[in-house]
C-alpha cells in the first residue's frame, strides 16, 4: 500500500509538473482569477490568482504584479469593469462566455474567453486575433470599396439614362423640326414636331424606316425641291437656307433650314441632319417692319420737303407781293396803250399763275394761312358739279352725290373748292380716253386703330374715284411727293396731290389713297367734322366802297419792298400811312405818341411776331382796329379773333380786308 501511495503521489508530482509546464510554456494566454466578496457577501471584485508568461506577451502587463491583486485596482475602470460583468455572467450561469478587446499597449487584438474553473473561479484563456481583425477589416475596406464603385457605377449609369431621356424628351417635345436621313433618303430619326409639320404641309405622315423622296412621289415639284437639298446635306455640305415648302393647295410655310453631316465613330459620312423652324411670321413681321421703316423715312423725307418748301414758298410771297401789286397798279392807271396793256395783262396772269403755285407749296407744307370754319360739304359739292362737268368734257361721265345729311366739315372753304377741283383735274387725266368719275360725301366714325391714321372721332369722307389707267406700288408710294408728276414734261405740276394731302394734314384729317392698274383711282379726303353751324362766306368788298378814306395806318414789316408797295396801294385808297420797318420801331412810334386808326403788320418779324405786336398795342391803345398779314401760319397759328391779309394780295384784297377789321375791335 506504501508502494502504491508513492506511486500515485509521484505520478501526481509527475503529472502537475508537467501542467505547470504546459501552464509556463503554453503560447496561449492563460490566468485564473476568484471572486472577492465583502462581509454582506456581495461581490466586490476579482482577484487575479494566477497568470501564465504568455498573458504577458500578448497583454504588455507584467503578471508579477497582476498575480495576487484585484482587477479593479491594475486595470483601466472601463475595461476593468465590462470584464467583471462578464466574468460575474460566467460563475452565475456556469457557462463560457468570450469577447474581443483592443490593447493599446502592444497594440494587439486579444479574444478572452472565461470559463468556470471550481467554485467561485473561473479560467481565462487569451488569443491574439490581431491578424484575422487586420484581414478581416481589409475585407471590410474591400467589400466598402466594391460598395462605392458600385453605388459609383450605378449613380453614372442612371445618370447618363437620365441624360439621355433628357435629351429624348427634350427632341420630342420641342418645337422645332428636326430630321436625320441616310445616303439613301431614309428617315433614322425624326421628332414629333417635324412629323406633324410634314404632315400638316404635305397630307402625310413620315416614320423612321420611311424614304421621303417616295412619301413625296405624287408631288413631283416638292420632291425635287427636297431631293436639291438633301442630296447637298448628304454629299458633305453644311449651310443654311430659307425657303417655301409644302403643297400649294394644302399649306405652305417659309421655313429656315440649317443642314449637318452626320457622321461616325471613325468620322466616316452616314447621313445628315436638319433643324427647321417656321418662320413665316417673322418674315412677315419683317415685312411689315421694312414697310413701317419706309413710310417713315417718306414721311422724314416729305417733312423735309415740306420745311424747305414752306420757307421757299414765304419769300416767294414776300417777292409777289410787290410785283402783282405794281403790276395791279399799273393795270388801273390810265395812258397805257394797247400793248402797254397786253404786256401788263400777261405779267399779271404770270404772277398770279406763280401765286396759285406758291399756295401749293404751302398747302404740301401745311403753312398754308387757313381759316378753318364749318363748310356745307354737300351744298359744295352740288355747287361744284357744273365747274367740273365743263372741265372734265363731254367724254367723261360725272356723278355726284351728297346727301343733305352729310355733317359740315370742319375747313377753309376756298381751299377745300381747290383741292376738290384738283382730284378732279387728276381724274380727267387719268381718262384720256372717257371714263366715270365719282365725287361723293359720306359721314364715317373711326372707332379703332384706321389705314388712315386718324385718331378716333366723326370725320366726313370726301371720296373722288375714276376709272382712269390707275397706278402701280411704284406711283402710288410717290404719289404725294411735290413735283413728282406721270403727266410728262409741262403737262403738271406734281403739287395737286401734295396740295390736297397738306390741306387735309393741316386741317385734322387725311389723304388716302387706293388704286389698281386698269380698274381706276379712288382718293378720299377725309376731314372733321364739326357741330357748329355752317359760317357764310365773307362778302366781297370792292376798294370804292371803302376809298377814299381819312384815316391813317400804322404799317409795320421788315421787307423793303413789301412795305413800300403795301404804302403805295395804302396811299392810293386815301390812308395816311405811317411806316416801321420792325416791331420796335413801331414801339417807338407809339410811346412817341404818333396817331393812328389802324395797325396794319406783318406776321413773321425776326424781332417779334404780328400777333406779339397786335397785343402789346391793344394793351396801350385799346380797341385799336388791327390787320395781320401773312404768307403762311405758324404752327402756333394767328389768332382767330385777328383779321387778316393773305399775301400776295391786290389793292382790292387790301381794300376789302381794311373794311372788314375797322368794323372788328380786339
Amino acid at each position: 500500500a506504501a508502494v502504491e501511495r508513492a506511486r500515485a503521489e509521484a505520478a501526481m508530482r509527475e503529472s502537475g509538473d508537467k501542467y505547470r509546464n504546459l501552464f509556463e510554456t503554453v503560447p496561449v494566454g492563460f490566468g485564473v482569477i476568484e471572486l472577492v466578496r465583502d462581509e454582506s457577501g456581495a461581490v466586490t471584485d476579482w482577484l487575479v490568482v494566477e497568470l501564465n508568461p504568455a498573458l504577458e506577451q500578448h497583454t504588455g502587463l507584467d503578471r508579477a504584479m497582476l498575480v495576487g491583486r484585484r482587477i479593479m485596482e491594475v486595470l483601466p475602470a472601463g475595461f476593468s469593469v465590462e470584464l467583471a460583468a462578464m466574468y460575474r455572467e460566467v460563475v452565475e450561469s456556469q457557462a463560457p462566455r468570450q469577447t474581443e478587446f483592443f490593447f493599446n499597449g502592444v497594440d494587439r487584438w486579444l479574444s478572452i474567453t472565461a470559463s468556470p474553473n471550481t467554485g467561485e473561479r473561473i479560467n481565462l484563456v487569451f488569443e491574439d486575433v490581431t491578424e484575422r481583425k487586420r484581414t478581416q477589416a481589409a475585407l471590410n475596406e474591400s467589400k466598402e470599396r466594391l460598395r462605392i464603385l458600385n453605388e459609383d457605377l450605378e449613380r453614372t449609369v442612371a445618370e447618363r439614362t437620365g441624360e439621355r431621356n433628357v435629351l429624348a424628351t427634350i427632341v420630342e417635345t420641342t418645337d422645332t423640326f428636326i430630321q436625320v436621313a441616310d445616303l439613301d433618303f431614309r428617315y433614322l430619326a425624326i421628332n414629333r414636331a417635324s412629323a406633324d409639320e410634314f404632315e400638316r404641309i404635305y397630307g402625310v405622315r413620315p416614320a423612321v424606316g420611311d424614304s421621303m423622296l417616295e412619301l413625296l412621289a405624287d408631288q413631283p415639284d416638292q420632291q425635287a425641291a427636297v431631293k436639291a437639298l438633301w442630296s447637298r446635306a448628304l454629299g458633305g455640305e453644311e449651310f443654311t437656307i430659307v425657303q417655301d415648302f409644302g403643297d400649294p393647295g394644302r399649306n405652305r410655310s417659309a421655313y429656315e433650314i440649317k443642314f449637318n453631316s452626320l457622321r461616325d465613330e471613325a468620322g466616316n459620312r452616314v447621313g445628315a441632319y436638319q433643324f427647321v423652324y417656321d418662320v413665316t411670321e417673322r418674315l412677315r413681321d419683317q415685312a411689315r417692319l421694312f414697310e413701317a421703316q419706309e413710310a417713315l423715312r417718306q414721311s422724314q423725307k416729305l417733312e423735309a420737303i415740306g420745311q424747305l418748301t414752306g420757307g421757299v414758298a414765304h419769300d416767294f410771297n414776300n417777292l409777289l407781293t410787290p410785283i402783282i401789286g405794281g403790276l395791279d397798279m399799273l393795270q388801273r392807271r390810265a395812258g397805257l396803250d394797247e400793248r402797254g396793256k397786253r404786256i401788263v395783262d400777261g405779267a399779271l396772269q404770270a404772277a398770279e399763275r406763280a401765286k396759285t403755285l406758291v399756295q401749293r407749296l404751302l398747302a404740301f407744307s401745311r403753312r398754308q394761312p387757313l381759316q378753318p370754319a364749318p363748310v356745307d360739304v354737300a351744298g359744295l359739292i352740288r355747287g361744284l358739279a357744273d365747274l367740273v362737268v365743263s372741265t372734265t368734257g363731254p367724254q367723261i361721265k360725272v356723278v355726284v352725290r351728297a346727301s343733305s345729311d352729310v355733317s359740315p366739315a370742319m375747313a377753309d372753304h376756298n381751299q377745300l373748292e381747290m383741292a376738290i377741283l384738283n382730284l378732279a383735274v387728276n381724274a380727267r387725266d387719268a381718262m384720256p380716253e372717257g371714263g366715270t368719275l365719282r365725287i361723293t360725301a359720306e359721314n364715317e366714325v373711326i372707332s379703332s386703330p384706321h389705314t388712315s391714321g386718324l385718331a378716333v372721332g366723326r370725320y366726313v369722307r370726301i371720296s373722288v374715284a375714276d376709272t382712269g389707267h390707275g397706278m402701280d406700288e411704284e406711283t402710288q408710294r410717290r404719289a404725294f411727293e411735290p413735283f413728282f408728276s406721270t403727266k410728262g414734261i409741262g403737262r403738271g405740276t406734281g403739287l395737286g396731290l401734295s396740295m390736297v394731302h397738306g390741306l387735309a394734314s393741316q386741317l385734322g384729317g387725311a389723304l388716302t389713297l387706293k388704286s389698281r392698274i386698269g380698274l381706276g383711282t379712288n382718293l378720299d379726303l377725309w376731314l372733321p367734322a364739326s357741330l357748329g353751324p355752317v359760317s357764310e362766306k365773307a362778302a366781297h368788298v370792292s376798294p370804292e366802297s371803302s376809298a377814299p378814306h381819312a384815316g391813317s395806318v400804322l404799317l409795320v414789316d421788315d421787307e423793303d419792298i413789301v412795305r413800300e408797295s403795301t404804302a403805295q396801294m395804302l396811299e392810293e385808297l386815301g390812308y395816311q400811312v405811317v411806316s416801321a420797318p420792325s416791331s420796335e420801331a413801331a414801339l417807338l412810334l407809339i410811346d412817341s405818341g404818333s396817331h393812328f386808326d389802324i395797325l396794319v403788320t406783318d406776321h413773321l418779324m425776326p424781332d417779334m411776331s404780328g400777333v406779339e405786336l397786335a397785343r402789346l398795342v391793344t394793351s396801350r391803345r385799346p380797341g385799336t382796329p388791327v390787320l395781320i398779314v401773312s404768307g403762311y401760319a405758324e404752327a402756333t397759328g394767328i389768332a382767330p379773333d385777328l383779321p387778316r391779309l393773305t399775301k400776295p394780295f391786290r389793292q382790292v384784297d387790301l381794300a376789302a380786308s381794311l373794311a372788314g377789321a375797322l368794323g372788328l375791335h380786339i
